[in-house]
């Protein structure tokens, strides 16, 4: 292999890493308390919709990377999800935020910083 190539692929590696270590909790404080309970308000504005839907689906291919590389590839394809628009995303994402392990981590996350947790259906 091309040593450039291989430099660039580890710093690449790197940023979305640290990157990912900061982008995902600001993400997940700034959801609003009731997100799992009322799905947000679809996005009107066409550019503003491709733009979200291209980040998202560039974070779902890093969060899935992240699966078997190092970071919070779960976490990623949550927030990942949460950006692209599909019939029944806010049901998967809701499902997916409910599995014990990833709501106790984003409980921590939000109690952190001084958020109350995510209200969910039951509640």
């Amino acid at each position: 292999m091309d040593d450039t190539f291989i430099a660039i692929s580890i710093v690449v590696s790197i940023v979305v890493f640290v990157g990912s270590l900061v982008a995902i909790p600001i993400a997940l404080i700034r959801l609003p308390e009731d997100y799992l309970v009322h799905p947000p308000e679809k996005t009107k504005s066409l550019p503003l919709k491709i733009a979200k839907n291209a980040l998202g689906v560039a974070l779902l291919a890093i969060g899935i990377a992240m699966l078997v590389l190092p970071g919070q590839g779960v976490l990623m394809v949550i927030v990942g999800l949460m950006l692209v628009d599909f019939p029944g995303r806010h049901k998967l994402v809701v499902k997916l935020m409910g599995k014990p392990k990833v709501q106790r981590v984003i409980t921590a996350v939000r109690r952190r910083a001084g958020k109350p947790p995510l209200q969910t259906a039951e509640a």
